[in-house]
Protein backbone atom coordinates (compact mmCIF):
# COMPACT_ATOMS: atom_id res chain seq x y z
CA UNK A 1 0.00 0.00 0.00
CA UNK A 2 2.77 2.43 0.91
CA UNK A 3 4.52 1.67 -2.37
CA UNK A 4 1.30 2.39 -4.28
CA UNK A 5 0.95 5.77 -2.57
CA UNK A 6 4.58 6.72 -3.27
CA UNK A 7 4.14 5.71 -6.90
CA UNK A 8 0.96 7.79 -7.08
CA UNK A 9 2.69 10.82 -5.61
CA UNK A 10 5.60 10.55 -8.05
CA UNK A 11 3.18 10.42 -10.98
CA UNK A 12 1.19 13.38 -9.72
CA UNK A 13 4.24 15.55 -9.20
CA UNK A 14 5.17 15.32 -12.89
CA UNK A 15 2.34 17.70 -13.89
CA UNK A 16 2.49 21.51 -14.37
CA UNK A 17 -0.18 24.07 -15.37
CA UNK A 18 -3.26 25.88 -14.06
CA UNK A 19 -4.04 25.75 -10.34
CA UNK A 20 -7.35 24.54 -9.00
CA UNK A 21 -8.68 24.33 -5.44
CA UNK A 22 -9.88 21.09 -3.87
CA UNK A 23 -13.45 22.47 -3.67
CA UNK A 24 -13.41 23.33 -7.36
CA UNK A 25 -12.03 19.92 -8.19
CA UNK A 26 -14.70 18.18 -6.09
CA UNK A 27 -17.41 20.26 -7.78
CA UNK A 28 -16.25 19.26 -11.25
CA UNK A 29 -15.50 15.63 -10.31
CA UNK A 30 -18.49 14.53 -8.17
CA UNK A 31 -17.80 10.85 -8.76
CA UNK A 32 -14.42 10.98 -7.00
CA UNK A 33 -14.80 9.39 -3.57
CA UNK A 34 -13.79 11.06 -0.33
CA UNK A 35 -10.84 8.77 0.27
CA UNK A 36 -9.14 9.94 -2.95
CA UNK A 37 -9.72 13.60 -2.06
CA UNK A 38 -8.22 12.88 1.35
CA UNK A 39 -5.29 11.17 -0.35
CA UNK A 40 -4.63 14.27 -2.44
CA UNK A 41 -4.67 16.43 0.68
CA UNK A 42 -2.27 14.08 2.41
CA UNK A 43 0.09 14.05 -0.56
CA UNK A 44 0.19 17.84 -0.89
CA UNK A 45 -0.38 19.29 2.60
CA UNK A 46 1.93 22.29 2.04
CA UNK A 47 -0.18 23.55 -0.86
CA UNK A 48 -3.21 24.11 1.41
CA UNK A 49 -5.70 22.51 -0.91
CA UNK A 50 -4.47 24.05 -4.17
CA UNK A 51 -3.49 21.61 -6.87
CA UNK A 52 -2.21 21.70 -10.40
CA UNK A 53 -4.84 20.86 -13.06
CA UNK A 54 -2.44 18.71 -15.05
CA UNK A 55 -1.50 16.91 -11.86
CA UNK A 56 -5.20 16.22 -11.30
CA UNK A 57 -5.57 14.78 -14.80
CA UNK A 58 -2.68 12.45 -14.05
CA UNK A 59 -4.30 11.68 -10.72
CA UNK A 60 -7.47 10.56 -12.48
CA UNK A 61 -5.46 8.18 -14.65
CA UNK A 62 -3.56 6.71 -11.72
CA UNK A 63 -6.75 6.69 -9.64
CA UNK A 64 -8.51 4.51 -12.22
CA UNK A 65 -5.59 2.07 -12.08
CA UNK A 66 -5.72 2.22 -8.27
CA UNK A 67 -9.44 1.36 -8.30
CA UNK A 68 -8.92 -1.48 -10.77
CA UNK A 69 -6.18 -2.93 -8.59
CA UNK A 70 -8.32 -2.55 -5.45
CA UNK A 71 -11.19 -4.40 -7.08
CA UNK A 72 -8.86 -7.10 -8.36
CA UNK A 73 -7.24 -7.54 -4.96
CA UNK A 74 -10.62 -7.66 -3.19
CA UNK A 75 -11.90 -10.50 -5.34
CA UNK A 76 -11.32 -13.39 -3.01
CA UNK A 77 -12.65 -16.87 -2.40
CA UNK A 78 -14.92 -17.43 0.57
CA UNK A 79 -15.18 -20.47 2.82
CA UNK A 80 -18.34 -21.18 4.83
CA UNK A 81 -18.04 -23.18 8.04
CA UNK A 82 -21.12 -24.20 10.03
CA UNK A 83 -23.08 -22.18 12.59
CA UNK A 84 -22.04 -21.20 16.13
CA UNK A 85 -18.31 -21.28 15.43
CA UNK A 86 -16.60 -20.88 18.80
CA UNK A 87 -12.96 -20.33 19.67
CA UNK A 88 -12.41 -24.05 20.40
CA UNK A 89 -13.43 -24.80 16.82
CA UNK A 90 -11.30 -21.95 15.49
CA UNK A 91 -8.20 -23.26 17.29
CA UNK A 92 -8.58 -26.34 19.50
CA UNK A 93 -6.89 -26.21 22.91
CA UNK A 94 -4.55 -29.05 21.91
CA UNK A 95 -2.86 -26.66 19.45
CA UNK A 96 -2.35 -23.75 21.83
CA UNK A 97 1.06 -25.08 22.78
CA UNK A 98 2.94 -23.38 19.93
CA UNK A 99 4.75 -20.10 20.29
CA UNK A 100 3.44 -17.12 18.34
CA UNK A 101 6.94 -15.63 18.50
CA UNK A 102 8.79 -18.57 16.93
CA UNK A 103 8.47 -18.31 13.11
CA UNK A 104 8.23 -22.06 12.51
CA UNK A 105 5.87 -22.80 15.39
CA UNK A 106 3.76 -19.80 14.42
CA UNK A 107 2.99 -21.40 11.04
CA UNK A 108 1.31 -24.32 12.83
CA UNK A 109 -1.46 -22.01 13.98
CA UNK A 110 -2.32 -21.52 10.31
CA UNK A 111 -2.22 -25.25 9.73
CA UNK A 112 -4.76 -25.95 12.50
CA UNK A 113 -7.01 -22.90 12.06
CA UNK A 114 -10.69 -23.97 12.04
CA UNK A 115 -9.61 -27.57 12.52
CA UNK A 116 -12.15 -27.99 15.31
CA UNK A 117 -15.06 -27.60 12.89
CA UNK A 118 -16.64 -31.01 12.09
CA UNK A 119 -15.68 -32.20 8.62
CA UNK A 120 -19.27 -32.29 7.38
CA UNK A 121 -19.74 -28.63 8.40
CA UNK A 122 -16.44 -27.37 7.01
CA UNK A 123 -16.87 -25.65 3.64
CA UNK A 124 -20.64 -25.59 3.21
CA UNK A 125 -22.88 -26.47 1.54
CA UNK A 126 -20.75 -29.32 0.19
CA UNK A 127 -18.83 -29.97 3.39
CA UNK A 128 -15.47 -31.69 3.92
CA UNK A 129 -13.54 -28.63 2.67
CA UNK A 130 -10.99 -27.57 5.31
CA UNK A 131 -9.69 -24.03 5.66
CA UNK A 132 -6.15 -25.30 5.02
CA UNK A 133 -5.30 -28.43 3.10
CA UNK A 134 -3.43 -31.25 4.81
CA UNK A 135 0.27 -30.38 5.32
CA UNK A 136 -0.38 -26.73 4.33
CA UNK A 137 -0.02 -23.78 6.70
CA UNK A 138 -1.76 -21.19 4.51
CA UNK A 139 -5.26 -21.32 3.07
CA UNK A 140 -6.48 -20.72 -0.46
CA UNK A 141 -9.39 -18.81 1.12
CA UNK A 142 -9.16 -15.13 2.05
CA UNK A 143 -12.66 -14.61 3.48
CA UNK A 144 -14.69 -16.56 6.02
CA UNK A 145 -18.48 -16.34 5.84
CA UNK A 146 -19.78 -17.08 9.32
CA UNK A 147 -23.12 -17.40 11.05
CA UNK A 148 -24.40 -15.49 14.10
CA UNK A 149 -22.22 -15.05 17.20
CA UNK A 150 -19.03 -15.96 15.38
CA UNK A 151 -16.08 -16.40 17.75
CA UNK A 152 -17.99 -17.08 20.96
CA UNK A 153 -16.13 -18.84 23.76
CA UNK A 154 -12.83 -17.89 25.37
CA UNK A 155 -11.11 -14.52 25.26
CA UNK A 156 -7.79 -15.78 23.91
CA UNK A 157 -6.33 -13.82 21.03
CA UNK A 158 -4.99 -17.01 19.45
CA UNK A 159 -8.35 -17.41 17.66
CA UNK A 160 -8.09 -14.36 15.35
CA UNK A 161 -4.30 -14.75 15.24
CA UNK A 162 -4.45 -18.26 13.78
CA UNK A 163 -6.88 -17.13 11.08
CA UNK A 164 -4.57 -14.30 10.08
CA UNK A 165 -1.62 -16.70 9.98
CA UNK A 166 -3.68 -18.96 7.69
CA UNK A 167 -4.10 -16.01 5.32
CA UNK A 168 -7.64 -14.91 6.18
CA UNK A 169 -8.12 -11.18 5.54
CA UNK A 170 -11.73 -10.77 6.62
CA UNK A 171 -14.68 -12.47 8.28
CA UNK A 172 -18.26 -11.60 7.37
CA UNK A 173 -20.95 -12.55 9.86
CA UNK A 174 -24.25 -11.06 11.07
CA UNK A 175 -22.96 -10.87 14.66
CA UNK A 176 -19.70 -11.54 16.48
CA UNK A 177 -18.84 -12.38 20.05
CA UNK A 178 -17.68 -8.98 21.24
CA UNK A 179 -14.39 -10.21 22.72
CA UNK A 180 -13.47 -11.97 19.48
CA UNK A 181 -14.42 -8.83 17.53
CA UNK A 182 -12.27 -6.58 19.69
CA UNK A 183 -9.35 -9.03 19.68
CA UNK A 184 -9.48 -9.18 15.86
CA UNK A 185 -9.38 -5.40 15.57
CA UNK A 186 -7.19 -4.42 18.52
CA UNK A 187 -4.57 -6.99 17.60
CA UNK A 188 -4.59 -5.91 13.95
CA UNK A 189 -5.29 -9.48 12.84
CA UNK A 190 -8.18 -9.16 10.38
CA UNK A 191 -11.31 -7.15 9.62
CA UNK A 192 -14.65 -8.40 11.00
CA UNK A 193 -17.45 -7.17 8.73
CA UNK A 194 -20.99 -7.30 10.06
CA UNK A 195 -23.58 -8.28 7.46
CA UNK A 196 -27.22 -7.28 7.65
CA UNK A 197 -28.26 -10.87 6.97
CA UNK A 198 -26.80 -14.32 7.59
CA UNK A 199 -24.76 -14.80 4.42
CA UNK A 200 -23.78 -18.33 5.39
CA UNK A 201 -27.22 -19.26 4.06
CA UNK A 202 -26.53 -17.61 0.71
CA UNK A 203 -22.80 -17.84 -0.08
CA UNK A 204 -21.19 -21.12 -1.08
CA UNK A 205 -17.61 -22.13 -0.40
CA UNK A 206 -15.39 -21.17 -3.38
CA UNK A 207 -17.72 -18.32 -4.41
CA UNK A 208 -15.67 -15.37 -5.64
CA UNK A 209 -16.37 -12.34 -3.46
CA UNK A 210 -15.52 -8.66 -3.58
CA UNK A 211 -15.79 -6.58 -0.42
CA UNK A 212 -16.54 -2.91 -1.08
CA UNK A 213 -16.44 -1.17 2.33
CA UNK A 214 -16.87 2.31 0.83
CA UNK A 215 -20.28 1.36 -0.57
CA UNK A 216 -20.98 -1.09 2.25
CA UNK A 217 -21.63 -4.10 0.04
CA UNK A 218 -20.23 -7.54 -0.61
CA UNK A 219 -20.46 -8.59 -4.24
CA UNK A 220 -20.82 -12.28 -4.98
CA UNK A 221 -19.25 -12.49 -8.43
CA UNK A 222 -20.09 -16.17 -8.79
CA UNK A 223 -23.81 -15.80 -8.07
CA UNK A 224 -24.16 -12.21 -9.37
CA UNK A 225 -25.60 -10.96 -6.07
CA UNK A 226 -24.89 -8.16 -3.62
CA UNK A 227 -25.25 -8.12 0.15
CA UNK A 228 -25.23 -5.16 2.50
CA UNK A 229 -22.68 -4.81 5.30
CA UNK A 230 -22.51 -2.32 8.16
CA UNK A 231 -20.06 0.61 8.11
CA UNK A 232 -16.69 -0.09 9.68
CA UNK A 233 -15.92 3.26 11.32
CA UNK A 234 -12.27 3.27 12.38
CA UNK A 235 -11.97 -0.53 12.39
CA UNK A 236 -10.15 -0.81 9.04
CA UNK A 237 -7.70 1.95 9.99
CA UNK A 238 -6.86 0.17 13.26
CA UNK A 239 -6.27 -3.17 11.55
CA UNK A 240 -4.22 -1.58 8.75
CA UNK A 241 -2.08 0.24 11.33
CA UNK A 242 -1.26 -3.08 12.98
CA UNK A 243 -3.49 -2.89 16.05
CA UNK A 244 -4.93 -0.45 18.55
CA UNK A 245 -1.62 0.66 20.05
CA UNK A 246 0.03 1.20 16.66
CA UNK A 247 -3.07 3.14 15.59
CA UNK A 248 -2.93 5.29 18.74
CA UNK A 249 0.71 6.14 18.07
CA UNK A 250 0.02 6.83 14.40
CA UNK A 251 -2.81 9.24 15.20
CA UNK A 252 -0.95 10.97 18.03
CA UNK A 253 -3.11 9.59 20.84
CA UNK A 254 0.00 7.93 22.27
CA UNK A 255 3.65 8.88 22.13
CA UNK A 256 5.64 6.95 19.56
CA UNK A 257 8.14 4.44 20.90
CA UNK A 258 11.60 5.95 21.27
CA UNK A 259 14.65 4.25 19.82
Amino acid sequence: MRGDINHLKDDLLRGVGVLQTVNEFKATHPSLDKSRIALLSALFPSQEGIFNADILKQFQKVNRHFNEQRIKENKRQGVCPGKNIDTDQIIPAAHLVYSLEDPEERKLYGKYALSGVPDEESGLPQGNIPLTEEDATESEFDIIIGGPNFGCGSSREHAPACLEIAGVKAIIAPTFARIFYRNSVDGGFLIPYESLNDLSQKVHTHDELEIDPENQVVKNITQDEEYKIRPLGSVADIVEAGGIFAYARKTGMMEAKSG
